[in-house]
């Protein structure tokens, strides 16, 4: 678990880097005329390329997470969104803040603008909040809609497992899904989940009923 502590360092030295690189842009065609040293002297000779190197590194990592978070939320992937919530809502104070000083972040240079343009589109807390409700909402209505007898449950017996361990996973992700509660998705889950539980009971008492019907002919 990151400490607030940590966060606040984080966001200290990340300001701390951003007035070194503009200090370094600003100075490096600075002649003083005389043989004093620069001030730009004291930092080492491969700053730039090594901030270079961080910014290229930080876009790739953004935009890797961006992506593993859009695949979690098509899956409905609750550890990973869990695990993506918990990060996100630790570090949005920085991106938030890096977000709200893009006039003066964006005029450093090149690579230092891709990463703010990247953070600009990145996820943040919020928004991943209120994009799971939906998922979940559409999980729910799928479950509650779905017919237990259908062309995949009277093919053979293969088909038929998959279908109905497809459909178990699905209520385990509902079932999981209640994590969600403690980040206040504006959605009931454990209403939802005894919603399809109660279609279901329904479906196989009626599926049953049949059943007894038929064979009392």
């Amino acid at each position: 678990m990151v400490t607030s502590d940590r966060v606040q360092s984080v966001e200290k030295n990340f300001v701390d880097l951003i007035e070194y690189m503009k200090f370094s842009i600003e100075s490096k065609d600075t002649d003083n005329g005389n043989n004093t040293p620069r001030l730009i002297d004291m930092l080492p000779g491969d700053f730039n390329e090594k901030i270079k190197i961080l910014n290229e590194r930080l876009v790739e990592y953004l935009i890797e997470r961006e992506k593993e978070y859009k695949e979690a939320l098509e899956k409905l992937d609750v550890i990973f969104l869990k695990e993506f919530l918990d990060t996100s809502q630790q570090w949005n104070s920085l991106f938030v803040r890096i977000r709200d000083h893009y006039n003066i972040y964006h005029t450093i240079d090149d690579t230092a603008n891709i990463v703010v343009k990247t953070i600009k589109e990145f996820v943040l807390f919020p928004k991943i909040v209120e994009s799971i409700a939906p998922r979940i909402k559409e999980l729910r209505r799928e479950l509650i809609h779905q017919e237990l007898i259908n062309d995949l449950t009277k093919g053979f017996s293969k088909q038929r497992n998959e279908f109905y361990s497809k459909l178990n996973e699905k209520y385990s992700i509902l079932s999981n899904a209640k994590q969600f509660s403690n980040y206040q998705i504006n959605f009931d889950v454990e209403k939802a989940e005894q919603e399809c539980l109660k279609s279901l009971e329904t479906k196989i008492t009626e599926i049953s009923s049949n059943a007894e019907i038929l064979l009392n002919r």
